[in-house]
Parts: C-alpha cells; sequence; structure tokens
C-alpha cells in the first residue's frame, strides 16, 4: 500500500505513525524531504534515499540529500525513544544503481 510522504507497506498503528510522522518533520535540503520508508512488518522499517527529489543542481554529490536522511533518522531514533522503543539503525550496502538503505 502506497501512503503519504514516501511510506510504503502494510498499515501501522497509530503509535508507529505519530513516530514516522515526527521523524517526517526533519529539516532537508529545501524541504524536499527526500525519504522513502518501506514497512516490511510493524516494527521493521527499510529508509532509503528518494533520488526522483534529489536537487542534482544544488546538491550533484548528494551530500545534502545524506544529511536529510541523517536528520529524518535522528528524529525517528527520538520520537521512537519517546514511546518507550529503541530505534536501531543499521546502514545496509545497496545493489548497483539502488540508493543505500538504512
Amino acid at each position: 500500500m502506497q501512503r503519504g510522504g514516501g511510506v510504503v507497506g502494510p498499515p501501522l498503528g497509530p503509535e508507529e505513525e505519530r513516530i514516522l510522522s515526527t521523524a517526517a518533520l526533519a529539516a532537508s535540503n529545501h524541504n524536499t524531504q527526500p525519504w522513502a520508508v518501506l514497512v516490511e512488518v510493524r516494527d521493521h522499517l527499510t529508509v532509503s534515499a528518494d533520488l526522483a527529489r534529489k536537487l542534482r543542481a544544488v546538491d550533484p554529490d548528494g551530500r545534502e540529500l545524506a544529511l536529510s536522511l541523517g536528520a529524518f533518522l535522528g528524529n525517528l531514533s527520538q520520537a521512537a525513544s519517546a514511546t518507550g522503543r529503541e530505534a536501531t539503525i543499521e546502514a545496509v550496502a545497496a545493489p548497483r544503481g539502488q540508493p543505500p538503505a538504512l
């Protein structure tokens, strides 16, 4: 299921939706919000760059995109902690030509 904010996957509960909504308040390069979230199961999310939102003219190397993803993950971790959960963030190598997943 595709939902707003670049979230794909099965429905989440209200608490998980609040965590993602809080994470999405992260600062991003020109407010592009260049993240995509794949919900594999309720407690397992894969966050990756949405390269369609990359601003190639002002961020050709993707530095600001990476900073935006870091801000999203920081907010996600803080929001999870505020609900008594722990966010474990792991970098995963992506197949050639795909954005890295976190």
